[in-house]
Parts: C-alpha cells; sequence; structure tokens
C-alpha cells in the first residue's frame, strides 16, 4: 500500500533534504525568560492554565470539572503572544505541541516550553516525524530545561541540526501581555545573579537592549531604571536624533544617586546611530552632579541635561573633554556597537 510518509523519506533522502535541519531552520520560540515569568504564576509555565484540547466527543468551549476545552486556538495564542507581545504577527505560523499527545494534558497545552510557532507547511512534521518530534525535543530542553514530569529528559538525537534560531529578546511591550510581573527593559541581566559586573555581563545587556531598537518591537522612549536582584543597578536612558543632529539627555538626580553605589551601570542609548554609552564606575556616575542643573516645572525634580552631537567620523561627543574621557573610559576605548 502506498504510504505518504515513506516516500516524504526516501524523497528527502533522493534530494538531500533533511527535515530537522529545515524546521530548525525556521521556528520560533519564547525566550526562555518569558517561560520563567509564565512558572511564577503557573508551576507548569501555563499561558492558559486549566486548559486542554477537546477531544473528538467533545465540544470546544466547554468547561469540564474547571478545565476548560480548547481546540488550538489557546495555544496559538499563547506561544504567539509570548514571542511577539502585541507587536506584529507572523503570517503562515501555527503553533506546534512539542511533545504528542501533551495537547490533551492541562499542565501542558499551554505551557509556553512545549510550543513552537513553525509555517504551516511544515507544522505536521510535529505529529508524525520521529526525528523532528526528537530534535524539538531536544531543543526545548536545551532552552528551558523543562520536560513533562511523567517523561524522562530528552536525549540528544543522531542528526541533531545547528542553524536554530536565538529566541527573540522580548521588548518592553512584550512584557505587557505576560500574564505574570513585568521585568525591566535590561531583565537580561538577572540571569547573572551575584556576579560582579564584567564585560560579558555588559554585553548581554547592551544586546538585550539593541535588539529592541528593530522597529518590529516598541521603540524605548521611556526612561527605564530598575534595581536588579538587589544589588546590580542599572539605568538605561534612550534618545533619538532631534531637528539639529543632537542627542539630547535628561539625567534626573534620582537617576545618578540610584547608580552611585557599585555595582552599577548607566547606559545611554543613541537610537539611530545605534550606539551605546557606558558609565559603570559609580564615581563617574556621581560627576554628572558637577553639571548645570535644572528644575522640571512639572514636578520640580532636579536633572542634568547632556547633549551629544555625531562627529564627522561618526564618533559621538557631548564637547566636553572630561566628560568625553569619562565615557570612552566606561567603554574601554570605543563605544559598543552591533
Amino acid at each position: 500500500m502506498l504510504n505518504g510518509d515513506d516516500l516524504l523519506a526516501s524523497g528527502t533522502a533522493r534530494l538531500g533534504v533533511k527535515l530537522p535541519a529545515l524546521v530548525a531552520s525556521c521556528g520560533l520560540w519564547a525566550h526562555p525568560r518569558v517561560f520563567q515569568e509564565c512558572r511564577k504564576l503557573d508551576p507548569n509555565g501555563a499561558w492558559f492554565p486549566n486548559t486542554r484540547r477537546a477531544r473528538k466527543d467533545e465540544k470546544r468551549g466547554e468547561v469540564v470539572n474547571g478545565i476548560t476545552l480548547d481546540d488550538n486556538s489557546k495555544a496559538n495564542q499563547a506561544i504567539k503572544k509570548a514571542v511577539f507581545g502585541s507587536g506584529v504577527m507572523p503570517k503562515r505560523y501555527g503553533a506546534c505541541h512539542i511533545w504528542p499527545k501533551s495537547c490533551y494534558d492541562p499542565r501542558y497545552h499551554t505551557c509556553i516550553a512545549n510550543l513552537v510557532l513553525l509555517p504551516v507547511a511544515l507544522a505536521s512534521l510535529t505529529d508524525h516525524d520521529p526525528e523532528v518530534i526528537a530534535c524539538l525535543k531536544c531543543r526545548s530542553f536545551e532552552l528551558y530545561g523543562w520536560h513533562p514530569d511523567d517523561m524522562p529528559p530528552p536525549e540528544r538525537p543522531p542528526g541533531y541540526p545547528d542553524g536554530w534560531l536565538d529566541p527573540s529578546f522580548v521588548s518592553s511591550k512584550m512584557w505587557k501581555d505576560v500574564p505574570v510581573a513585568k521585568w525591566p527593559l535590561v531583565g537580561m541581566s538577572c540571569a547573572h545573579g551575584e556576579q560582579s559586573i564584567d564585560d560579558h555581563f555588559i554585553t548581554g545587556v547592551l544586546r538585550s537592549i539593541i535588539e529592541n531598537f528593530d522597529s518590529h518591537y516598541e521603540r524605548v522612549s521611556r526612561r527605564k531604571f530598575r534595581e536588579i536582584n538587589g544589588d546590580h543597578k542599572i539605568v538605561a536612558l534612550g534618545a533619538r536624533k532631534n531637528e539639529t543632529g543632537s542627542y539630547i539627555f535628561d539625567v534626573y538626580e534620582s537617576q545618578i544617586d540610584f547608580c552611585g553605589h557599585s555595582p552599577s551601570l548607566f547606559i545611554f542609548c543613541f537610537y539611530e546611530s545605534k550606539y551605546l554609552w557606558i558609565l559603570r564606575n559609580p564615581s563617574d556616575c556621581m560627576l554628572l552632579k558637577n553639571l548645570r542643573s535644572y528644575r522640571n516645572s512639572r514636578n520640580g525634580n532636579i536633572y542634568r541635561r547632556l547633549t551629544f552631537r555625531e562627529n564627522l567620523n561618526g564618533s559621538l561627543s557631548t564637547g566636553n573633554v572630561s566628560l568625553d574621557a569619562i565615557f570612552y573610559r566606561g567603554t574601554q576605548g570605543v563605544p559598543y556597537s552591533f
């Protein structure tokens, strides 16, 4: 009897097409931080707890013993929100469950670590191709350290592909959709725990910020500052080039004081140029108080104004040699640029 699976296997082998590699190249995953946030609300990391797929003899939308019956709508909504927030959604992508039959378990139907977005043309592979299923299980475990409670951790299968798409760095807008506590834009720094702030740490923080310059995400136009893990203090300010070609930052005294203790980072983000300048020495942060002070007429708060202009060589300067030296010292001679 003609078997489509057999024909597909022989055809891909003949043409040299590796389905796991194809899936890896276009699968969209939620960032691990999103899954961790979801687990604060639900231990299984479900976006919609107490929800599962309806079986053939059940009606979608009914509630049975406190469990809401779904088709695949809630799972589709969960993973798209987890990846894109309220941003632009991808076309012709659908939600796929990693572990077979897990959609019928209310613990895992909308578990973010159990979902991946794949082009609809490839989606059925997650139900029928053993190699693809094994690779997706392993990838999920790599990203989230997760597997169903009643299943052993997956092993790395033969032919496990490289080239997986990295989870998108989520924007501040994304966190409006996560049904748990919100994190600041620089929340990626929390993964570093109590380690001292070093270049590796800084680069990780900057990469999380620079991703948010993409027009796909909400623009970072407001002050973002938050104490991280009780010790690491980060202030990230953003500015766009104005009509005169300058970048203007108003640094409030409360922000300077906030970063006046070690360890801390004070980051200035220049959106159009995609440069970031850093003050990572608390004493340098306190030097900002030497600048001329202004008072906000609306709330009475004191701030210092920093104005940066682009030089002919494309670098950024305040026009104050001493101040520029502080910034360049904070970035080891050159601003970070990605």
